[in-house]
C-alpha cells in the first residue's frame, strides 16, 4: 500500500475520540485485549458468569461489613 492509499483510507476512518481512546489504553489493557480475542465465544460467557457471581458476592460482603460497622457504633 503505497502512503496516498494509506493516508486516504486513515482519513476515512479516523475519528479524534478513538484516537484518543488508543492512547489512553495501556500495554497491559492491549495485552488482554490480545488475550480476549484468542478465546472461544463459549469461554468468554462463561468467564462473565464468573465474574458477575464475583461482583455479586463483593456487594454481598461490602454490605455485611457496612452493617457490622453500624452494628459497632
Amino acid at each position: 500500500m503505497n502512503s496516498k492509499t494509506y493516508s486516504s483510507a486513515y482519513s476515512q476512518i479516523y475519528l479524534p475520540e478513538i484516537e484518543e481512546k488508543v492512547q489512553n489504553l495501556s500495554s497491559m489493557e492491549f495485552k488482554w485485549l490480545k488475550i480476549l480475542r484468542q478465546m472461544s465465544r463459549e469461554d468468554l460467557e462463561s468467564l462473565k458468569k464468573q465474574l458477575r457471581k464475583h461482583q455479586s458476592l463483593l456487594k454481598e460482603i461490602k454490605k455485611q461489613n457496612e452493617q457490622q460497622k453500624n452494628d459497632e457504633s
